[in-house]
């Protein structure tokens, strides 16, 4: 009879089968000796992206790539295996359990770092779910389903998702809100609120951030930041949500009013990286804005730093070609991924927006401030225009305005408002008209 693998064939490391068994085995191992054991889950996203954008064999370059780095000695995992495509296991002994993370934070750095390949560098983007034996269970099955649930539920410290009885309450939600969403995308269930972008010395509004709100009759109110990561991680949902965002900005395309001789007061959307990297995306854009008759010259498109960070060649390309159509591009989030500042002269865009985080210490952090000027003051020094999120008090907008930051986004001057009161808003502003 001939003996089955329980090997991965790409990676050469053991299968989910294999690696249970060897789970199992450690598991009574843990129990005679009294020790504890962190059994990760670790998922590797965007993997389907990379195959389109860059080839099948450049995704298998780098899950082998992943593979060596998880089954290194430095790692210390006592059983390492490749459980499906797109997941790893391994299991980490522990001295103690308040040793969690300085234990497992270099293991995912190091798996974080960038796989060259050649030309190509590609920044890995993993998350990894943690269990722990025998606190969450006795058994191979037990743990690795709570490691995997802990995928769904909300980042502990160092960005690691521990498990817990709320992570899997939120898995659930997770489940449903996934679910849900198609249906309530298809059948317009999203409705779009618009946030105004204001120059920093409150004298015009420049601009709307177009945002999605979502009230779903089982689940009430989900907020944005629950369904849109949903949606990143499924390709289907991933499109339709970009689809629907930028076709409700279009259709609702309201004749937003300014004066003659100010510049096109644009409305902003934010896209996801596995759309914006999809062949056809710069296509699709521009003619979604032929059908609506807006000029490309009133959208900007919205990307975060850990996507643009993704594959920084390729999207140096598609910016180029938005651009060259006068669409203009926006850095979001800017500060909460990976460091951006060797990457930012050579990315084509026009405005960087500096996350909340950094702005809610401003007025008491001489740290965040001295921060928030150097960045400023390059973003300037690279002919960006520089807006700051989530200034709430009239404090932070005499900072920002003394640093030279060119707009700010807040609760100061507005919510997210329905067309009709954004417009209104526009209308009474001062000097509005």
């Amino acid at each position: 009879m001939t003996q089955v693998s329980q090997r991965n064939i790409l990676t050469g490391l053991p299968d989910e089968t294999l690696f249970i068994k060897t789970l199992k085995h450690l598991i009574r191992l843990s129990e005679k000796e009294g020790d504890n054991l962190a059994i990760l889950h670790l998922r590797i996203n965007r993997i389907d992206e990379i195959s389109r954008v860059n080839g099948r064999p450049t995704r298998d370059a780098m899950l082998r790539c992943l593979g060596k780095r998880l089954a290194a000695h430095d790692v210390k995992a006592l059983a390492v295996g490749h459980l499906s495509q797109t997941h790893f296991g391994a299991v980490i002994p522990l001295d103690s359990l308040s040793d969690l993370f300085d234990v497992i934070t270099p293991i995912t750095n190091k798996l974080s770092r960038p796989v060259k390949m050649k030309e190509l560098t590609i920044r890995p983007d993993i998350d990894v779910g943690i269990s722990l034996s025998p606190l969450d269970g006795v058994t191979p099955e037990t743990l690795l389903e709570r490691a995997s649930i802990a995928l769904d539920g909300p980042k502990s410290h160092a960005g690691l998702h521990v498990f817990s009885h709320s992570a899997e309450k939120a898995a659930l939600r997770r489940h449903t809100i996934e679910q849900h969403l198609e249906t309530a995308l298809r059948s317009s269930q999203l409705i779009k609120r618009y946030q105004p972008l204001v120059a920093t010395d409150g004298s015009r509004i420049v601009g709307f951030e177009a945002l999605a709100r979502w009230q779903d009759e089982e689940l009430g109110r989900v907020s944005p930041g629950e369904f849109v990561p949903v949606a990143e991680k499924n390709a289907r949902l991933s499109k339709l949500l970009t689809e629907w965002s930028l076709n409700a900005v279009c259709r609702e395309r309201p004749q937003w009013p300014f004066r003659p001789y100010d510049p096109p007061l644009r409305i902003a959307v934010n896209i996801p990286p596995g759309q914006f990297y999809e062949k056809g995306f710069v296509s699709y854009v521009l003619r979604t804005l032929d059908e609506h008759r807006l000029a490309p010259d009133r959208l900007t498109l919205e990307l975060t730093e850990k996507s643009v960070l993704a594959n920084v060649d390729k999207a140096i390309h598609t910016m180029r070609e938005f651009r060259r159509h006068n669409i203009t591009l926006a850095l979001d989030d800017f500060g909460t991924g990976y460091s951006s500042l060797s990457h930012l002269k050579d990315l084509p865009m026009d405005t960087l927006k500096i996350d909340k985080s950094f702005i809610d210490d401003l007025t008491y952090d001489s740290r965040s401030a001295n921060m928030i000027d150097g960045i400023i003051r390059i973003a300037h020094g690279l002919d960006l225009q520089v807006v700051a999120e989530g200034v709430e008090h009239e404090a932070q907008r005499k900072l920002l305005q003394e640093m030279g930051c060119d707009v700010v986004q807040g609760y100061l001057f507005s919510r997210p408002l329905l067309t009709k009161d954004a417009l209104e808003l526009l209308k009474r502003w001062p000097q509005a008209s």
